[in-house]
């Protein structure tokens, strides 16, 4: 893994103005602007409130080093502003073939902890799903792979599809951390918070380690996963509620 990119605080102060196209944010009077130098605008009060405590707390002083890994919600955006809203249709089909590959649908055969973790964690969520959509999904056992119905597939490409700019900007973020749309759907419908969604998609490292052992740099690389998806559930909640 690459070390995150060292970046240094170059203002005192951080402020929220209004702006004809939402509200900016301000460090000293330089608006943030992202990667691809547009200017950060956002019509959601609240998020701006939080965007503007990042910068805050990005380095506690001017002179301070940081990096964007302190920037969550402002990289969210980011990817919103600059590659979901100008590419929604490309990351609606990028997302659809997880649908097919969805972890809740391929099944244990062994170890039995983790068969018996599997039925009872993951089936209500799968049969929820279904009645949810109007779906019939095909689940297995190993490793083989699935193919959905083509109504399954039009069903969900057409909700995806019909999320919004914020939403779907949450999800390109979600599905791959989850490997499951069908996780993702349940967080968004509000079934399941994110650390429970966490604990689903890592079962299998999680039974792995109770019977073998827990390694502290593979520990640490799920702690870092299971921050990521809080961090875009919090932004998925926020732009949700706007």
């Amino acid at each position: 893994m690459s070390e995150a990119i060292k970046l240094r605080r170059f203002w005192d102060h951080v402020h929220l103005q209004e702006h004809e196209n939402g509200f900016q944010i301000l460090l000293d009077t330089r608006p943030v602007k992202l990667p691809q130098k547009t200017v950060l605008h956002i019509k959601n009060k609240v998020l701006a409130q939080k965007i503007v405590k990042e910068w805050e707390q990005a380095g506690s002083k001017k002179g301070d080093v940081f990096s964007f890994e302190q920037l969550p919600l402002t990289r969210m955006v980011g990817t919103m502003i600059e590659k979901i809203i100008p590419n929604r249709n490309m990351y609606v089909d990028v997302l659809i073939p997880y649908l097919n590959g969805d972890l809740l649908c391929y099944h244990a055969d062994t170890p039995k902890q983790l068969v018996n973790k599997q039925q009872e964690y993951w089936l209500p969520l799968v049969h929820w799903f279904q009645e949810r959509f109007s779906v019939q999904l095909i689940t297995k056992t190993g490793i083989m792979p699935i193919t959905q119905s083509p109504i399954t597939v039009q069903t969900v490409q057409n909700y995806l599809s019909n999320l919004t700019d914020g939403e779907l900007t949450a999800f390109a973020v979600l599905v791959p951390l989850l490997g499951s749309i069908i996780l993702t759907c349940a967080m968004k419908e509000n079934q399941i918070n994110a650390k429970y969604a966490f604990e689903l998609a890592y079962l299998d490292e999680t039974v792995q380690a109770e019977i073998w052992g827990y390694d502290s740099q593979q520990q640490g690389r799920l702690d870092k996963i299971c921050k990521d998806i809080e961090e875009a559930s919090e932004f998925l909640e926020l732009i949700s509620n706007s």
